[in-house]
């Protein structure tokens, strides 16, 4: 359920808890379950089916992880307790209680109604322009060390060989060439191989989130409250 804050004689913005009458939730709790048994089964069912298609023993340890997989997903129940419920009842009723003067009211409110302020929007927006400039510092800095990290890695495994040729000698075949493994380098390689991933995904972390704090600081209060960036934000 969305949040739904409203703003005390006191000044202070104090955040609703939804109260359902019984038959309420009643509807709630049902959905609820009937949509958690329902998702649990297709996922188990899934896994189940995976495992047996492949593995054909699989299906038991396949059964298993479709249970611990599903148990995962209860955000995705609760968006649809609530989708169904808002089908059903077109208002709900808000408590409020304000911590900071004790006053206690109730407020109906039309489902999908936006109850936020201009001047809390204006702080949902300079909060994402805050939060997008740290993650832009932290992308730039994740590019910075996986960078540095690639070129020594890739630059060892130019000079190095993974495999070199060794004569060695017994006394059943005498002198022999032997190959040796140096696992140093394959470990090395591994490194560099999830360096560069990291590399790329800082460099298109730390633009995408400079391109959305830019976005972010053009845009009007009435552009934010019907941008994606709020829906991020709720």
């Amino acid at each position: 359920m969305k949040k739904v804050i409203n703003k005390c004689e006191c000044g202070n913005h104090v955040v609703g808890e939804p109260v359902y009458s019984s038959g309420r939730k009643f509807v709630r709790s049902a959905t609820k379950q009937g949509a958690n048994y329902v998702l649990k089964a297709v996922i188990t069912l899934v896994f189940t089916f995976v495992g047996l298609l492949f593995f054909g023993w699989g299906a038991i340890p396949g059964f298993f992880v479709g249970l611990i997989v599903s148990l995962f997903f209860g955000n995705a129940v609760n968006r649809t307790t609530d989708e169904i419920d808002q089908n059903l009842y077109t208002t709900t009723t808000y408590k409020f209680e304000c911590p900071h003067c004790g006053k206690v009211w109730t407020k109906v409110i039309l489902n999908g109604e936006d109850t936020d302020t201009d001047e809390m929007l204006i702080r949902q927006k300079d909060g994402l322009e805050t939060s997008k400039g740290a993650a832009a510092v932290g992308y730039f800095l994740l590019f910075v060390a996986a960078g540095v990290i690639s070129y020594f890695s890739i630059r060892y495994c130019h000079i190095n060989d993974f495999t070199s040729t060794v004569m060695d000698h017994n006394w059943l075949m005498g002198d022999f060439e032997r190959t040796e493994y140096h696992w140093k380098w394959l470990l090395i390689a591994i490194v560099a191989f999830f360096a560069v991933l990291g590399t790329l995904g800082g460099l298109g972390g730390f633009i995408g989130a400079l391109d959305d704090r830019s976005k972010l600081k053009k845009m009007s209060v009435s552009e934010f409250r019907n941008s994606e960036y709020r829906s991020f934000n709720n």
